[in-house]
């Protein structure tokens, strides 16, 4: 299973990165090049892939097969989702997504001159690792198929089972990973049917792809024996910050469990890991600010955080999310996260502490945000908190049995 995400990982990676040398450095308009040249490195890379990996696959335990059940449930919900509305989501995925996907395609194939970034677009500093994926696509087929986004949301939720299926592999049936997948099985409604979420699960799958390698990475942290490894999770985390915005939150999650807390935590393992992190974020920040000076106005001045710090009215909204029927499901995985690390707490697991901390932390957030506070509560809060609970619940999922814990 772990070949198989790793040639799934080397093309979600690859793919993108391929797109934008292709667009700055062939003749715009040219489509045959651009299909021989896709053609030849696609070829070259899973060529390489197929002779270097060895697949094999293990009959699937009891946890692997309930997991497969909540799979089935949530394709359920994603088929729903998508007959109610297209896209997948609101504005966000069509401003964010599809809109400078086109802009990619129909630059090059009426052959105008490339550019990574317009002016004309809804948030210009937006990261376009997404868009630069899409538009390869398309351009290859030559024109603008929807389908193409169809196929990715079903694809990155496949493949954020993949990942917990793969880590289920060795694991052994206990009451604590009963607990997980059944939170787990909550976060699924709310993570498909949220206004905005499907364009956020992206960033959580990618933060879950990061843990999944450097869980792997063994006592010896040999980066000769184990460079594909180093380089996958570093690509991961750094592929978080060109998802979304919301990625530096968890550039910051996963740098501090990564340096602070990791049981495998050495010094030259931190900076074989921190190093292609923070070479990825460096390039990201560089290219936004010079695209998008304001990208982001949170202004908020003291005198105006003592008026909301103040306002009962807004500490009544935020708890009445604890009540609310839509948000329930979200806010007792919460409530069993916390009590689920309480029980496993130890020495050795304090980084659980750090998603927990960024997840309450959303609270204080959505007391003072200066954005209209009634639209803020009802999507902000769902979609941040069920980045961080998947993370944390992969984590969880991850780890061994409460009875093997040291």
């Amino acid at each position: 299973m772990n070949s198989i995400l790793t040639f799934i990982s080397a093309n979600l990676f690859f793919i993108p990165l391929l797109n934008l040398i292709l667009l700055n450095s062939i003749p715009s308009g040219n489509l045959f090049l651009f299909r021989t040249l896709s053609f030849l490195a696609l070829s070259l890379l899973n060529g390489f892939l197929i002779y270097k990996l060895k697949f094999s696959f293990k009959k699937p335990n009891l946890l692997q097969g309930i997991l497969f059940l909540l799979f089935l449930v949530g394709l359920s919900y994603l088929y729903k989702r998508f007959q109610f509305q297209y896209y997948g989501a609101s504005w966000d995925i069509y401003g964010m997504w599809n809109v400078k996907s086109r802009d990619y395609m129909e630059t090059f194939l009426r052959g105008n001159e490339f550019k990574i970034i317009h002016w004309d677009w809804v948030q210009p500093g937006y990261p376009v690792f997404i868009p630069l994926f899409f538009s390869f696509f398309q351009i290859l087929f030559g024109e603008w198929k929807y389908e193409f986004f169809l196929i990715y949301h079903y694809g990155v939720f496949a493949f954020n089972f993949l990942l917990i299926y793969s880590i289920l592999e060795n694991q052994k049936v206990s009451i604590f990973k009963y607990y997980l997948l059944a939170n787990l099985f909550l976060l699924i409604p709310i993570v498909l049917t949220a206004s905005n979420q499907l364009i956020d699960f992206s960033v959580a799958v990618f933060g879950c792809l990061g843990f999944y390698y450097l869980h792997r990475l063994d006592q010896s942290l040999d980066l000769r024996k184990q460079w594909v490894n180093y380089l996958l999770l570093g690509l991961s985390f750094g592929l978080i910050l060109h998802t979304k915005e919301e990625g530096l939150m968890f550039f910051i999650v996963l740098s501090g469990y990564t340096i602070l807390f990791s049981n495998l935590r050495r010094e030259r393992f931190t900076y074989f890991v921190f190093l292609p992190t923070a070479i990825f974020f460096f390039v990201l920040m560089v290219l936004y600010k010079k695209s998008s000076p304001v990208a982001l106005q949170f202004s908020l001045i003291p005198e105006m955080l003592k008026i909301y710090l103040t306002d009962p009215k807004r500490y009544e909204r935020v708890v009445s999310l604890f009540v609310s029927s839509y948000q329930f499901p979200i806010h007792f995985a919460d409530l069993g996260a916390y009590l689920g690390c309480l029980l496993l707490f130890n020495e050795g697991r304090k980084y659980l502490l750090i998603p927990l901390g960024v997840s309450i932390s959303f609270v204080l957030i959505l007391l003072i945000t200066t954005y209209n506070h009634p639209w803020h509560i009802i999507l902000a809060q769902s979609r941040l908190q069920t980045d961080v609970l998947q993370v944390l619940f992969f984590i969880g999922l991850s780890l061994k049995n409460p009875e093997e814990l040291t």
